[in-house]
């Protein structure tokens, strides 16, 4: 349901200590599009998004992410950008897999 909040959870880079942060639905269509905000409030840091598309006999799944426009995050990017990109890539591909084999 749009507007409904949760604990999202991370282990930054699979190592360290898991950290906590709210989390708000932002759209919710079943069989079309799962998208949550990452952050406490209506400007959230972080907006993550699952699309479906009907594929054949199947259904294609697009995971992504937008940061929020701001000078912290744009100087972060800047220097951290091309490890944190990696990092939120590998990290999707996982989470594909996972949906795939559980659906299969």
């Amino acid at each position: 349901m749009v507007g409904a909040r949760f604990r999202g959870h991370v282990k930054r880079n699979g190592k360290g200590p898991t950290y906590w942060t709210p989390c708000t639905v932002l759209a919710s269509e079943p069989g079309r599009e799962f998208r949550f905000g990452v952050g406490a409030g209506d400007k959230p840091i972080n907006v993550w998004r699952y699309q479906l598309e009907p594929s054949g006999d199947g259904t294609d799944v697009t995971e992504s992410f937008e940061l929020a426009n701001t000078a912290a995050i744009r100087i972060y990017w800047a220097l951290l950008g091309w490890a944190r990109g990696r990092t939120n890539r590998n990290g999707m591909r996982t989470t594909l897999e996972r949906i795939k084999a559980e659906v299969e």
